[in-house]
């Protein structure tokens, strides 16, 4: 049986709480026959940089892979984090998006890939004004 990380995206907690997410990394890691073994998540200060997913993957842990709950918490950043989706999949870890149900097993499924994860970045920056006024409103929420 395979063993995955779970990364839940906190940008979207408001639209779909944590065990929601979690049930759907779950059932995704039943799909490709596994189990979450560990879950976490991004703080708000962590989201564009995705620290938290960097620490997990430099700790080398014995997985499969990394399930994530969507494409989109690769693209918190200014651009689609494309260096840390290679070094994952470099590291010889899979990599999954439940929410599309999207999987990669190697650099290769990247390449494929590529293309729409790009044009899904592209149509984000057209939105740009409105996802900023979602983050300061989201941030008032939280302080709230």
């Amino acid at each position: 049986m395979k063993s995955y990380y779970s990364f839940l995206d906190l940008g979207f907690l408001k639209s779909l709480p944590q065990p929601s997410q979690h049930l759907i990394n779950s059932e995704k890691a039943k799909k490709l026959d596994g189990s979450i073994v560990f879950y976490t998540v991004e703080h708000l200060s962590t989201l564009e940089s995705q620290s938290c997913a960097k620490t997990r993957i430099k700790l080398s842990p014995s997985v499969n892979g990394f399930i994530f709950f969507r494409v989109h918490q690769f693209c918190y950043g200014s651009q689609f984090n494309i260096n840390l989706l290679k070094q994952i999949l470099n590291n010889g870890y899979e990599v999954h998006f439940a929410r599309e149900d999207v999987s990669m097993h190697g650099i290769e499924d990247l390449e494929i890939f590529w293309p729409q994860l790009y044009m899904y970045q592209k149509q984000l920056q057209s939105n740009i004004p409105i996802l900023k006024k979602f983050q300061r409103n989201y941030e008032n929420f939280l302080c709230s």
